[in-house]
């Protein structure tokens, strides 16, 4: 097949999982039959093409890149077809901007740490892809994820895709594996640090079982990058704005908030965080509401001065302790983007809240 165009309905079979550079003709060995495999054809800005593999309505991937292809099984349970209904675009690398590339320098090591931005734009593309695949799997459920979620948890959800893309690209760095850890991404690159995690960081439970220990993983001695994600605070009369524009009271998931942006700050429970990756994200009507991270900042802090003090909640309230980026810590991270999404829309209002593109 030459095009997505010769792409026929056809259900989606037997779990089949592959990983490398892919062929359509690899595709079809693979999966068999009844799949149809085809390839969707997308100019670059050089005028050359692009070959995406293309399964079911899912764009799963880029024929230069390594990308996993996935099929859902048929059970008489689950009564999940996925079937084609024409490919939507996907924001590719050639959409961002690059700025300047993720550096600091390790205090466990000593060792000046360079991420650069190509690298960023990658994580950032397979990020939204993941994102924007995931909609639409629970869709075919009659089910939102998203809404789901609600916004309260989204921003921690899409912080955690980016931060398990970028460990599974970016060699030495890994997740940290306690869901109280800190940082989110281990800085595993020295021998030392990955040995220390390796052996050290896991304690046997009574069951015999492995299980991360807090106390080595909370903080992880040797460092790494937290990463936490931000939809922005909106306009003080948003709501009056939203009335007017929208006929609406108040946002909801889904509905692109960049008109109403006024500023971005990011929140956390702790100030020893002083090593953040700090994604603005926003809602994308073309892809049926899905959120989409747009760009990439990056800041070293100094906890004392770049973190306000913690607002610890009072005995016997639910409110669990919080604390946001200080004055000085927004003033760092908005002088330092990484990757920016290449969007008139986009680089307008960011400039004009102050990010320095």
């Amino acid at each position: 097949m030459e095009g997505a165009s010769q792409i026929h309905e056809q259900p989606i079979g037997i779990v089949q999982r592959f990983r490398g550079r892919v062929s359509a003709d690899r595709c079809r060995n693979v999966l068999g039959q009844p799949f149809r495999v085809g390839l969707a054809r997308e100019a670059k800005p050089e005028g050359e093409q692009r070959d995406d593999i293309v399964l079911g309505n899912y764009t799963v991937g880029l024929g230069e890149t390594q990308v996993w292809v996935e099929a859902l099984s048929r059970r008489p349970s689950l009564s999940l077809l996925l079937r084609f209904r024409g490919v939507r675009a996907i924001m590719s690398s050639s959409e961002y901007l690059e700025e300047v590339p993720i550096a600091y320098l390790n205090k466990g090591t000593g060792k000046r740490i360079t991420i650069p931005t190509a690298d960023v734009i990658k994580i950032v593309v397979k990020a939204n892809n993941y994102l924007r695949v995931l909609k639409d799997l629970f869709r075919e459920l009659n089910f939102d994820v998203y809404t789901t979620l609600g916004q309260r948890n989204l921003s921690g959800f899409i912080g955690e895709v980016f931060s398990r893309v970028f460990a599974a690209e970016v060699d030495g760095f890994a997740v940290n594996p306690h869901a109280d850890g800190r940082p989110d991404l281990l800085d595993v690159s020295a021998k030392e640090a990955f040995e220390h995690l390796r052996l050290k960081c896991f304690s046997r439970s009574e069951y015999g079982s492995l299980a991360p220990n807090k106390s080595l993983l909370a903080p992880f001695k040797y460092g790494g990058i937290e990463v936490k994600a931000t939809i922005g605070n909106p306009l003080n009369d948003y709501r009056a704005r939203l009335k007017k524009d929208l006929g609406l009271n108040s946002f909801y998931v889904g509905l692109s908030r960049v008109n109403y942006l006024n500023s971005i700050t990011y929140w956390g429970h702790h100030t020893d965080c002083e090593n953040l990756i700090g994604l603005y994200y926003d809602y994308y009507a073309e892809l049926g509401g899905a959120p989409q991270i747009v760009a990439v900042l990056h800041a070293e802090l100094i906890p004392s001065q770049d973190w306000s003090k913690v607002s610890i909640g009072k005995i016997g309230s639910k409110k669990t302790s919080n604390t946001s980026l200080s004055s000085s810590g927004i003033e760092k991270i908005m002088k330092n983007p990484v990757v920016v999404r290449n969007h008139p829309l986009y680089l307008s209002k960011l400039r004009q809240i102050g990010l320095k593109i």
